[in-house]
């Protein structure tokens, strides 16, 4: 019996679990539920909405109060246990208020059909029909209809005159019930008889509260298996999507493996065809050569013999030369004479030209003296042609083979150079040669030259017992300003723990610690003046120079031979190169060689146009056109220099002396763009 009760038990759970909840049907109310709060239940309108619900509005109800009883379909409501409920679950509610907001959510979902479509609007209508609903649901029904309509707050004033009216009209219908309840309970009822009814009515409810325990019991663990079941399911599910999922990789995998093998193939078909190609266009241009060749000998072989008619004929000239030289000679002779005779006749017109009427005549005549006494003296100025000279004979083949040997042999003497550029580090640099060999070089011979970032140098290589020294002359100084190392004054701290710091002399909050080398290898003491670097994005100081405690600083370092102390706090990338500022100019530069000033001009925007002071000439159209003039003075010549002024003052041109450095010839552009743009 009782496997047959809880399997009844357990369809009707699951028939009933796709019901909706309370909060579902009536969360627009909740407002109403939530006002009921502060105020006491309404009792007797209670019970009579108990007394007018039927079986099916009690069942929900206690599902909606999770009343849990068995009732049987087939048998009578157990009305007596649901009204035990009810009143445990509304001495609960008097103190608790979930359990009271639960019963009044109850409340209203009984009477939610009587009110659903009201509103404000309807209330007239709804007060009109309130006798055709009191027959048709019920008075008590109607009050609550009445009690939680929605039209309660906007019209509170008609809501509560209603509410007092029909609580009047159901006090006069209640007052003969409670009279005849109250007759009726003075009757005398046999005790043996109440005792009885009682011991069975409890009796009944102890059955029914245990079959109903039994039945939770089953309830519980028919869940518990069923969500265990339905969590493997789950898991189940997952596994199959994720190996479907893995499936769909491989397959896509497969497809690009197979689709790269076939573009693999394509393309050894292509380098396969192209190689054929290849080797064919090879064999043509072997042959092509080959038949060039052959022209070339035959075309050889046709030159040699020119060179030899040709030799046969400046033998011939050379004898002609030798002849016209003395010829040329008697020539000098006789206009040697002449010249003597027009100075004596010069002399002459002189003379008469002081007391002679005729003067202007005789200027003339002397004006044309003069003219031919110059063409003379430059035809006796003119040097004899070399070819004149007699020549000797060649030596024979074995002398002149040993000349041009001797001739060839490299110059003890002569030293070999290499131009190079110089970049700085945080303690030292290295400079990179055009032959592409790179060398370091320490902070004392960045001191002792001055070498500023990108200098241009040049290196003379000196070997000495195995190992190449250089000896470096700077040709165009740098800028330290574009380097990524900054270089501060301060002085030596000695920290805790026995940390050695360099302190910046502007900024006692900046230390940096020192590099273990320049604590091993210069030792530095406790409060000693320094110099010393930080690199870009680094917190490492490399010591420069270190001076004496109590001595004097070098004069050097007071005149500031190195770059001053300078405030940052932010140890960010070296200093940004400014935006183009000169887009559409053209710049000529005389002097020097072009990757010297390069950089510095491109990042202008600007145009370099440049001579190194050989053939000036060749710059004068540009010139004319363009929009400043720079000589570099120290590497260029005085004819080039003062040819280029020429013609920049022509044609009103600015032009402007670079003082030996990147960082002037960058000063000079940036203060003179306004000027140099104004030739646009």
């Amino acid at each position: 019996m009782a496997s047959k009760i809880n399997s009844k038990m357990i369809r009707k759970w699951l028939n009933d679990s796709s019901q909706p909840t309370i909060r579902e049907d009536i969360h627009k109310y909740q407002n109403l539920v939530n006002r009921e709060d502060p105020l006491p239940l309404q009792l007797p309108e209670i019970r009579g909405l108990l007394k007018e619900m039927n079986d099916k509005g009690k069942q929900e109800m206690a599902s909606n109060l999770d009343i849990t009883f068995f009732h049987n379909q087939r048998k009578k409501f157990p009305h007596l246990l649901f009204q035990k409920e009810i009143n445990q679950f509304i001495l609960q509610a008097a103190k608790d208020n979930n359990r009271k907001r639960q019963f009044i959510s109850a409340l209203i979902y009984e009477v939610a059909n009587l009110i659903e479509n009201e509103d404000e609007s309807t209330w007239d209508t709804f007060i009109r029909e309130l006798e055709p609903l009191s027959n048709r649901c019920g008075l008590y029904h109607t009050y609550w209809a009445l009690y939680f309509h929605p039209a309660r707050e906007p019209l509170h004033d008609s809501w509560h005159s209603q509410i007092e009216l029909f609580k009047t009209r159901l006090a006069q219908i209640d007052a003969p019930n409670i009279e005849a309840s109250a007759v009726k309970e003075e009757l005398p009822v046999p005790s043996d008889l109440n005792t009885a009814r009682e011991q069975k009515l409890k009796n009944k409810i102890d059955n029914l509260a245990a079959k109903l325990q039994e039945a939770e019991r089953t309830k519980q663990s028919l869940r518990k298996e069923l969500d265990h079941k339905t969590k493997l399911l789950m898991q189940q599910q997952l596994k199959l999507e994720q190996a479907a999922l893995k499936e769909q990789q491989l397959e896509l995998k497969m497809q690009q493996d197979r689709e790269q093998w076939q573009e693999s193939r394509n393309r050894q078909k292509k380098h396969e065809l192209f190689w054929k190609q290849l080797q064919t266009n090879w064999e043509e241009e072997k042959n092509a050569l080959l038949e060039q060749l052959q022209d070339a000998g035959k075309a050889l072989s046709k030159s040699e013999k020119l060179v030899i008619q040709k030799d046969k004929e400046l033998s011939a000239l050379k004898r002609e030369i030798r002849e016209m030289g003395h010829r040329s000679q008697d020539s000098k002779e006789s206009a040697s004479h002449l010249l003597s005779g027009l100075y004596e006749n010069m002399d002459e017109i002189n003379r008469k030209l002081k007391n002679s009427p005729h003067k202007s005549e005789l200027r003339a005549q002397l004006k044309k003296i003069l003219d031919l006494m110059d063409l003379l003296e430059d035809y006796l100025d003119q040097d004899e042609p070399e070819s004149a000279v007699e020549q000797p004979e060649a030596p024979p083949a074995e002398t002149t083979q040993m000349m041009e040997a001797e001739q060839n042999k490299p110059d003890e003497d002569e030293v070999q150079t290499f131009n190079g550029i110089f970049y700085r580090r945080d303690h030292g640099g290295y400079i990179s040669l055009e032959n592409g060999e790179v060398f370091n070089i320490t902070e004392s011979m960045v001191y002792q030259h001055d070498l500023q970032h990108e200098a241009e140098v040049l290196c003379r290589p000196k070997p000495k017992d195995g190992t190449v020294y250089y000896d470096i002359e700077v040709l165009f100084q740098g800028d330290d300003t574009y380097s990524p190392v900054r270089q501060f004054k301060g002085y030596v701290l000695l920290g805790a723990y026995h940390v050695w710091y360099c302190v910046d002399m502007n900024h006692p909050d900046q230390r940096y610690p020192i590099h273990y080398k320049d604590i091993e290898i210069q030792k530095p003491v406790d409060g000693a003046p320094c110099t010393f670097n930080i690199a870009e994005n680094s917190r490492v100081a490399r010591l420069v120079r270190l001076y004496p405690v109590n001595g004097p600083v070098p004069a050097e370092t007071k005149t500031g031979a190195s770059t001053p102390s300078t405030a940052i706090t932010d140890y960010g990338p070296k200093k940004e190169k400014p935006e183009p500022f000169l887009e559409g100019c053209k710049i000529v530069i005389i002097g020097g060689q072009r990757k010297w000033f390069e950089s510095v001009v491109v990042e202008t925007g600007a145009e370099l146009i440049h001579e190194n002071g050989t053939s000036p000439e060749r710059v004068y159209p540009d010139l004319k056109s363009s929009q400043a003039l720079f000589l570099l003075l120290t590497a260029t010549s005085h004819r080039a220099s003062w040819g280029t002024i020429e013609v920049a003052k022509q044609y009103q041109i600015p032009y402007f002396v670079i003082q030996g450095s990147k960082s002037n010839l960058r000063k000079l552009l940036w203060d003179n763009r306004q000027q140099i743009k104004q030739g646009i």
